[in-house]
């Protein structure tokens, strides 16, 4: 009874499964998506889609489709930069299972995709994903070759990105923002020399000040301990003149014996 009723639920499980994936992506739907505008060679498009993870839950992604791939067991698969699961975005760089990167999708899981009207020209920029036991990098980036993943056998379709013509006032255009950009990195650049050098002026200067002072400090110091020296010899001086010499004091001496004599 307990062998029937896990059968019973395998059985559920895989209804459900199949229910949910009855709108599974094909290849053809694949190819469109990666074919891009077909009045404008290298415009592309935002894709969204319901996916089956391996735990069986269900979640929407917000992608770009790259390539189409086919895995060794012969299942189809698309390569995609993947910006939100469930509206929820992440830095690329944070986690292995980040919602912001590069993905690969089995089109047997998808369903109940569509095409927005949100374009996009150039292939996502490249991104650190993780580092190799070495201690360098492993950067994540578009291979315009295909995928040479372990578990790709082969690529079958690839998107022509960067590929778009872009109209001549929008190339002006651009080359202006550029021009722009540069002649603002450069006079930011300028101003953050002039700041430096004006930070180094006001430092000069202020030494300046403390080195004027300093030196006004002691040469105030030699001039009090000259007005000392100068008031001790004054002094010394004045004491030897109201001190009476040795001659005189005898010469003293004797005219008051005389002047007791005659009394």
């Amino acid at each position: 009874m307990k062998l029937y009723n896990l059968y019973q639920s395998v059985i559920l499980e895989e209804i459900i499964r199949l229910t949910q994936l009855n709108e599974a992506v094909s290849t053809s739907d694949v190819d469109n998506i990666l074919n891009g505008d077909p009045n404008k060679q290298g415009k592309f498009y935002y894709v969204s889609f319901n996916y089956q993870g391996k735990d069986g839950e269900v979640s929407n992604r917000w992608v770009q489709v790259t390539q189409r791939n086919v895995s060794t067991a012969d299942n189809g698969l698309i390569d995609a930069y993947q910006v939100s699961k469930n509206g929820k975005s992440s830095s690329p760089s944070n986690e292995a299972r980040s919602a912001t990167g590069w993905k690969k999708f089995d089109l047997n899981r998808m369903s109940d995709i569509k095409v927005s009207k949100v374009p996009f020209y150039q292939e996502p920029k490249p991104y650190t994903s993780g580092y190799r036991a070495d201690g360098t990098p492993i950067i994540a980036r578009f291979n315009k070759t295909g995928n040479n993943s372990p578990s790709v056998k082969s690529t079958e379709k690839i998107a022509a990105l960067g590929s778009y013509q872009y109209a001549d006032s929008t190339v002006a255009n651009k080359e202006k923002q550029k021009q722009k950009a540069e002649k603002d990195t450069q006079a930011r650049l300028q101003q953050q020399k002039q700041n430096f050098g004006n930070r180094q002026q006001a430092a000069q200067q202020q030494q300046d000040v403390e080195k004027k002072e300093l030196q006004k400090v002691e040469f105030d110091k030699f001039k009090e301990r000259q007005q000392q020296k100068q008031l001790q010899q004054k002094q010394l001086q004045q004491k030897q003149t109201q001190e009476p010499q040795d001659g005189e004091i005898e010469n003293n001496d004797i005219e008051n014996k005389d002047e007791l004599n005659n009394v």
